[in-house]
């Protein structure tokens, strides 16, 4: 009896571990180390970076608290008339795309939905002026 072994070939290419999907939770970064993945919560944010990780539900400096969110007693959130989206405070009047621009002072945030369409938020410590 033949047995007939079939072999792959081997790429032997060089790829950053964290381009795999999968490898961090959600709203984790990802950064290699010694070729394996190490993944961390983004300051302001609490959780199993493995998992996923959310805005941190206490705060007692501004500086807890992630993007351009105020710590407001002892929450991070926005004051009216803002609107918190992900890390960010903004005037929901304020939409960006990649055709229509924010201001100098601020950045355009895309949401992800894939049609390029932002909304503008100041940098952290900084707010718009009504």
């Amino acid at each position: 009896m033949l047995i007939v072994k079939t072999i792959k070939n081997v790429t032997q290419e060089c790829y950053d571990v964290c381009t795999k999907s999968g490898i961090c939770g959600k709203g984790a970064l990802c950064r290699s180390l010694n070729s394996k993945a190490e993944c961390e919560c983004l300051p302001g944010h609490r959780g199993n970076p493995y998992v996923e990780c959310s805005i941190r539900d206490y705060c007692s400096l501004p500086s807890d608290c992630p993007g351009n969110l105020l710590c407001l007693e002892q929450y991070c959130g926005c004051p009216y008339p803002y609107e918190q989206r992900s890390s960010f405070c903004v005037l929901s009047s304020l939409n960006c795309t990649t055709t229509n621009p924010c201001p100098k002072d601020q950045t355009c945030i895309y949401d992800g939905q894939g049609d390029k369409t932002g909304y503008c938020a100041c940098p952290k410590g900084f707010m718009m002026t009504l």
